[in-house]
């Protein structure tokens, strides 16, 4: 089972990365681009390399990616699909259920590596 910390922070990074996401796509969209959009986008990301240096820092590079990028995806997906109305074929709906299931699998049974541990 992953740490509650390493969780914690891994959601974290997912939350800046996706809050990042969304004002730059704002930005793209708006007919009239507000550059404050883009900014607050790259304010975002400066989030992400905060918090992924903690979660290094209590979990190995790997698993800390993986879950990073899996939370991500599927969360990405999901505002795509609720939000900007985006159409998801069979195909994407099935990579994202693969995506769902490494989740559930590195949450029940990694502990997020040993720190420096190298193999």
């Amino acid at each position: 089972m992953l740490p509650i910390k390493f969780v914690v922070n891994v959601l974290i990074i997912s939350l800046f990365e996706i809050a990042g996401q969304l004002f730059v796509k704002t930005y793209y969209e708006q007919e009239n681009r507000k550059l404050y959009m883009f900014f607050l986008g790259w304010l975002m990301y400066l989030g992400v390399v905060f918090f992924l240096f903690r979660a290094y820092s209590q979990g190995n590079f790997a698993i800390t990616n993986a879950f990073w990028n899996a939370v991500t995806t599927v969360t990405v997906a999901l505002i795509g699909w609720f939000y900007y109305k985006e159409k998801l074929n069979t195909a994407e709906i099935i990579g994202v259920s693969f995506v769902v299931g490494g989740l559930i699998i590195i949450g029940a049974f990694s502990d997020g590596g040993e720190k420096g541990e190298k193999s």
